[in-house]
């Protein structure tokens, strides 16, 4: 018997320059989008979930990143996964596709005109990559997702960049969303001002590792989403958790 929570229910993770959350749904589905760079993803989850209990519906792997990618391995081998949403061309990362075939793991592809639907009235949106295109771009072909609730959505960017956002914008795609969890660490190549415009949320997260090397998340996001008046939090400090509510 699942453990089961009131409202969707979103954890941003501190795994430090990395990303990984869960959302649990009142249905009593858990997504786990990416793993963060290594095994601590585990300490968030055993943390998280009942101990009679540590069954993962649906993984999201964004990307095929390290900092997404890291702890894929030791997910899989040690949670029980029923299925996971990756693009064709991560399943090339080591190790992966056996892993996936030996444990019996349903494989999708992402594809913006299939939702997925979790029940209770949540749905995850995909809004990104489209199949039809061939995006060199590891960062650019990552799976960007919205959480459709009664109540709130938010919108998961991985780490795509101004590229993608344009094609994103240009494709028609409804962005909106309340809760952003800011692209690429909040890198400077990523989180135009017309993509903000669009998307405009109410709050937004940002997962990068404290004093991390690649300056994420940049002084212009930042400034960029004070301006529009969107709140900021950030990992540095902990994990966060988002009630996906009014």
């Amino acid at each position: 018997m699942k453990l089961l929570v009131r409202e969707p229910t979103l954890h941003v993770f501190n795994v430090g320059q990395g990303d990984c959350m869960l959302l649990r749904t009142p249905s009593g589905k858990r997504v786990l989008i990416d793993t963060g760079p290594d095994t601590s993803v585990l300490s968030h989850l055993t943390r998280v979930l009942p101990a009679f209990d540590r069954s993962i519906d649906l993984l999201v792997l964004t990307h095929g990143d390290r900092d997404h990618s890291g702890g894929l391995r030791s997910v899989l081998e040690r949670i029980a996964v029923a299925s996971i949403l990756i693009h064709p061309e991560d399943l090339s990362l080591p190790g992966v596709s056996d892993l996936l075939l030996g444990k019996g793991i349903a494989v999708l592809h992402p594809d913006p005109n299939v939702d997925i639907d979790l029940g209770g009235s949540t749905v995850l949106d995909v809004v990104w990559p489209p199949t039809e295109k061939d995006i060199a771009s590891r960062n650019d072909r990552s799976i960007a997702l919205r959480i459709l609730t009664p109540k709130s959505t938010a919108l998961l960017t991985g780490d795509i960049e101004q590229n993608a956002e344009h094609q994103i914008l240009r494709s028609g795609a409804d962005i909106s969303a309340d809760l952003l969890k800011v692209a690429h660490h909040g890198s400077k190549t990523s989180s135009a001002t017309g993509f903000l415009l669009a998307i405009d949320a109410t709050e937004s997260a940002i997962s990068a590792g404290y004093k991390n090397r690649f300056g994420h998340p940049h002084e212009e996001v930042i400034k960029r989403l004070e301006f529009l008046g969107i709140p900021v939090q950030r990992t540095f400090s902990g994990s966060l958790t988002y009630q996906l509510v009014d």
